[in-house]
Parts: C-alpha cells; sequence; structure tokens
C-alpha cells in the first residue's frame, strides 16, 4: 500500500493526487462495508430469521409482500450478484455457500 506524503501539501500536483486517492481509497472500503453488511443481513434474515420463520416462508411472504418488485427468485440472484461485486474487488471477502457469479466488464 502506498504511503502518503504526510501532512499533503495541496498546492503541488502530488498532494492534490494523493488527496483525490486518499478520498477515493476511503468511498471504495465504505462501500464494501456497506454492501458486506446488507448482505450479511439479508442473509440472516431468510437463513437466520430472529422470528423463527423458514427460508421457505421468508421467499415466500417476500414473493407476496414486498414493495421492491423483486421476486424470490430475482432475491436469491441479488444475493449472488452483491457477492460477485465484493468479491471482485477484494478476494473473498464473502465466502459462504452462495453459489459464485462471474461479472465481466
Amino acid at each position: 500500500m502506498p504511503l502518503f506524503p504526510s501532512p499533503l501539501d495541496l498546492t503541488t500536483l502530488a498532494g492534490k493526487q494523493a488527496q483525490t486517492v486518499k478520498l477515493i481509497d476511503a468511498r471504495i472500503q465504505q462501500a464494501a462495508a456497506s454492501l458486506k453488511a446488507a448482505y450479511d443481513e439479508l442473509r440472516k434474515q431468510v437463513y437466520i430469521n430472529p422470528l423463527k420463520l423458514t427460508p421457505t416462508e421468508v421467499h415466500s411472504a417476500f414473493q407476496q409482500l414486498t414493495v421492491t418488485g423483486l421476486n424470490a427468485t430475482q432475491l436469491s440472484e441479488l444475493a449472488r450478484v452483491v457477492k460477485a461485486v465484493a468479491n471482485r474487488y477484494q478476494e473473498n471477502v464473502i465466502s459462504d455457500d452462495v453459489p459464485p457469479a462471474t461479472i465481466t466488464v
């Protein structure tokens, strides 16, 4: 990991570049953490439901009651996509039994 000069001199090109990279890095780390937290919470609601619903009961309820417009199959697809995005930029940040998906850019 590169070291940034400390303190950054924002009057120089190198200082401005270093500051910009620091801000981008911070946002990427926040996004990755948010993705993982959302993924973990969704998995918990489906598979370790605090109200003791089974995964089948959760999927059935989701299919009937969601306001997202997604169906139960799309909920599963969403889990695969979120996992693939998170793991594309930081290998094995999410490692579980959800089948892998490949994202091609």
